[in-house]
């Protein structure tokens, strides 16, 4: 299915200017990829896991984590900081779920490298594992300490970081959301879309949900059950967030 793209009427309401638009595609690229109608295999590309972990909650596959975070690394992704955040938030929610074993994970992929094992201290972090202290010395060493210190500074736990803060963290929201389904984090983004104090990240709110709309049922029905008591600029701008 190709990606979808606003109406011209739409773009004018909802999108940042070019080079914001530009930003904040590259921050989510991971997620927004057409989805085939294929079953997915070990051999895939990491284009086709972008895809898996986009509907990771409706299809649950842990067979698939080992190889999504290989093939991620071999291809550099995992270097990017904002796609890095993206997964360890995709990869912290399925922990604090109770369906994935990071520490094990870490393990069974100790051959991939700095930028893999990064993106799993972020993810123990995240998570706030009950073992995280422990399994972050065994994945930082002497060369990472800077990066160690800015981990124990920031947030544990997804929800503890703010949208407003940073672009990255929009990214990380609909990441967490599409482990499993947690539409605490989709509720947080509609709140954003709709407080247009922030305007500029009301308006990548916005213009998010109106992608993954099309494509998540609970996405629309959660803009849908918004509508039916909002507010006259409420209703406009909700309106403008749904294909039909």
């Amino acid at each position: 299915m190709p990606a979808r793209h606003f109406p011209a009427s739409v773009t004018r309401r909802l999108l940042p200017g070019r080079g914001c638009l530009a930003g904040f595609v590259l921050l989510i690229l991971l997620l927004f990829m057409p989805l085939p109608a294929l079953a997915l295999n070990l051999s895939l590309q990491p284009a086709h896991y972008a895809e898996a972990m986009e509907f990771y909650y409706q299809h649950p596959n842990p067979e698939l984590l080992k190889p999504l975070l290989r093939s991620f690394a071999e291809a550099g992704w995992l270097g990017h900081a904002e796609k890095r955040l993206s997964v360890a938030a995709f990869l912290a929610e399925l922990a604090w779920h109770g369906q994935l074993d990071l520490a094990r994970l870490a393990r069974e992929t100790a051959d991939l490298g700095r930028d893999a094992r990064l993106t799993l201290a972020w993810a123990l972090h995240l998570a706030n594992a009950d073992n995280k202290k422990d399994s972050l010395e065994n994945l930082l060493g002497a060369g990472d300490r800077r990066f160690a210190s800015h981990i124990r500074q920031s947030p544990a736990g997804i929800r503890q970081w703010n949208l407003a803060a940073e672009p990255s963290v929009l990214g990380m929201y609909w990441s967490a959301f599409m482990a499993c389904g947690n539409l605490a984090y989709v509720d947080a983004i509609l709140d954003c879309a709709l407080n247009l104090r922030n305007f500029e990240l009301a308006r990548r709110a916005a213009a998010s949900l109106y992608e993954y709309e099309a494509r998540h049922p609970l996405v629309e029905k959660k803009l849908r059950d918004r509508l039916k008591n909002a507010t006259v600029n409420e209703r406009e701008r909700l309106e403008t967030m749904l294909h039909h």
